[in-house]
């Protein structure tokens, strides 16, 4: 019977970290709309306007980002970016959009 090798450190942390960043994205998804109806007094149209710009925007990146990934070869640095664009955009951009109707 052969001994299979341990699995590194660094993969048990950067899967755990991916855990609590797919964790966090998904519950601020499924909560985004009920704070915009609710905190910021945004319509049903208007959520499904948001929604609908954020799914098409994230098909885009999804298209683009596999083939400029492959052309540059920087994939950490890429990530580490992408990761915090994704967790602070929502926030920042629904709250400056309806703060003065209130």
């Amino acid at each position: 019977m052969t001994r299979r090798a341990a699995i590194p450190r660094g993969v048990w942390v950067l899967g755990g970290v991916s855990l609590c960043m797919d964790m966090s994205s998904e519950l601020v998804h499924a909560l985004l709309p009920l704070y915009m109806a609710t905190v910021l007094g945004a319509s049903a149209l208007v959520i499904g306007i948001v929604e609908g710009i954020a799914e098409s925007l994230a098909l885009v990146v999804k298209l683009f980002s596999g083939a400029l990934s492959d052309w540059s070869r920087k994939r950490k640095a890429r990530k580490r970016r992408f990761n915090g664009w994704r967790t602070a955009f929502p926030a920042c951009s629904c709250r400056s959009l309806w703060s003065s109707r209130r």
